[in-house]
């Protein structure tokens, strides 16, 4: 986390303290409680001219409403006409809301973080934000000199609040995190304790009996004061994390180059849907122990039921992954292709469960799935990525499966004429088979001489069938065997004769 964060968290806790402050002086009238206020709200303000000569980036933003709102404060009408309930809302949605907006952004963006730990902090802020409301509601107490049941009971609901966003975060945390708070958390163990002590008679609902037993003084400063030590820790914490990653990423680049292979194609690899967006040293510690396999057309390199270290990924060249049965027998689970991963439940667990085969020549990048298992934990982008790629081949998965079960024998040539269209067709020019027939047919799950039969009735039909090569008859010959999940990728997809484009709206229309 480099200052610039730093800073955001530190005006974000600074502007809590102040509305603080500014609420305290309401209710206890005094000079100390006034000059601390003006203290506060000077470093606040030197806080922001700090963020700004930092030049933040473009999606971390801190809107002009802030610089008008703290000019706002000095000016007469704001420190004497605001209720103690109107200065506490002008603060949450002039200042408060929006520097928390920022912070939030900070840490999405930082990749530093894994996402469990992201929304264990996101967590901890909003616990903060309740506990922050929660002095302030009470002070509002002290100024009116009576609580009734409606503050009773918003005190009660702040606390409990609290304490569900508090078990969020312990919940979601990893030990790396917890144990980095516990480390630095070296507040006063009394106040500590007092602050247990208020939340549990809160929770039991004796807010009426605490509020009157408190001195309003006691009652701030303890809230204050563990709010200034969670938000110190807070920060100590993540600019640790932050001291790590910027060691691992130094030392880790200095004793683990990359495989030489791996770094002559670095450009093409960083082209794969899994890399694109993802930060730099992200990418190469995924590369870290990745190797760049040249392998032969029909060689095994997955075999069922063996352990799995590797996620693979094809450059070039074409596979089938396969389940393989006691008497021997193969059943076609996948066909895989250029920059497509081989899909495998594995991948979650530890074994294989299925195999895969090289239909040609192929340049495979193997990944180490530890690497990228670590790598997907600290990236949320990374994660994101692996996610929408495992879907796509998923929902592949899922329309093959639609086509062999549901279609007949026609209907599936059609289908797989059309998805090889819509892939690597261009208008008026052949069709080339990707693979030899008889594995096409394995594919699509039907017999190899229905297969010969079927593409007979499309020679009928006008289709030119030479060796690996089809011919449509007319741009709408494989029109039929559409259908509304294939149609989008269409170029003729909004014309006003597309059937299958008809039939989604009317479903969507539903």
């Amino acid at each position: 986390m480099d200052e610039q964060a730093s800073l955001i968290f530190s005006l974000l806790a600074g502007v809590q303290r102040e509305k603080g402050f500014a609420l305290l002086s309401r209710t206890m009238l005094g000079l100390s409680e006034r000059d601390a206020f003006e203290a506060q709200a000077a470093r606040n303000e030197a806080i922001l001219s700090q963020i700004r000569e930092k030049h933040l980036p473009q999606n971390i933003l801190l809107p002009n409403r802030i610089l008008q709102s703290l000019a706002l404060r000095s000016e007469a009408p704001f420190k004497e006409g605001l209720d103690h309930d109107s200065l506490s809302e002008w603060y949450l949605f002039h200042l408060e809301h929006p520097i928390h907006q920022a912070v939030l952004a900070v840490l999405i963006e930082w990749n530093g973080l894994n996402p469990s730990q992201t929304s264990a902090i996101i967590h901890l802020l909003a616990a903060l934000g309740y506990m922050s409301q929660l002095r302030d509601v009470g002070l509002g107490v002290y100024a009116k000199g009576e609580i009734s049941s409606v503050d009773t009971a918003r005190i009660k609901m702040l606390a409990l609040a609290y304490l569900a966003r508090e078990r969020l975060f312990l919940n979601l945390a990893d030990e790396d995190l917890r144990e980095k708070m516990r480390d630095l958390k070296v507040g006063d163990p009394e106040t500590q304790m007092l602050w247990d002590d208020f939340l549990r008679k809160l929770k039991e609902g004796y807010a009426k009996g605490l509020i009157s037993q408190t001195p309003p003084f006691v009652w701030f400063h303890t809230l204050d004061a563990l709010l200034e030590k969670f938000y110190e820790t807070l920060v100590l914490a993540l600019e640790v994390i932050a001291q790590e990653e910027s060691d691992t990423e130094r030392f880790g680049n200095m004793a683990n180059a990359l495989d030489s292979d791996v770094e002559k194609h670095i450009h093409a690899i960083a082209d794969l849907p899994l890399f694109r967006g993802i930060p730099e040293n992200v990418f190469r510690n995924v590369l870290k122990g990745a190797r760049l396999m040249e392998i032969e057309r029909n060689v095994t390199f997955l075999t069922q039921g063996e352990p799995i270290d590797r996620f693979f990924i094809f450059l070039d060249g074409l596979a089938k992954s396969f389940k393989s049965t006691e008497d021997g027998s193969e059943v076609i689970v996948q066909i895989i292709g250029k920059k497509e991963c081989l899909l495998d439940m594995g991948t979650l667990g530890s074994v294989a469960t299925i195999g895969a085969r090289t239909i040609s020549h192929s340049r495979v990048l193997a990944l180490s799935l530890s690497a990228l298992r670590e790598q997907s934990m600290r990236s949320s982008t990374l994660a994101r990525n692996l996610l929408t790629v495992t879907s796509s081949r998923l929902q592949k998965f899922v329309a093959h499966f639609e086509q062999i079960t549901l279609r007949n024998a026609t209907q599936r040539v059609g289908g797989f004429l059309v998805n090889l269209h819509l892939e690597t067709g261009l208008e008026g020019a052949p069709l080339k088979l990707p693979f030899e027939k008889a594995l096409i047919a394995s594919y699509l799950n039907i017999k190899p001489e229905t297969f010969s039969r079927v593409l007979k009735q499309f020679r009928k039909d006008g289709f030119v069938i030479e060796k690996n090569e089809v011919i449509l008859p007319h741009p709408h010959a494989l029109c039929a065997f559409c259908d509304p999940e294939m149609a989008p990728r269409c170029c003729r997809a909004e014309a006003e004769n597309c059937q299958p484009i008809r039939v989604a709206r009317r479903i969507v229309s539903k």
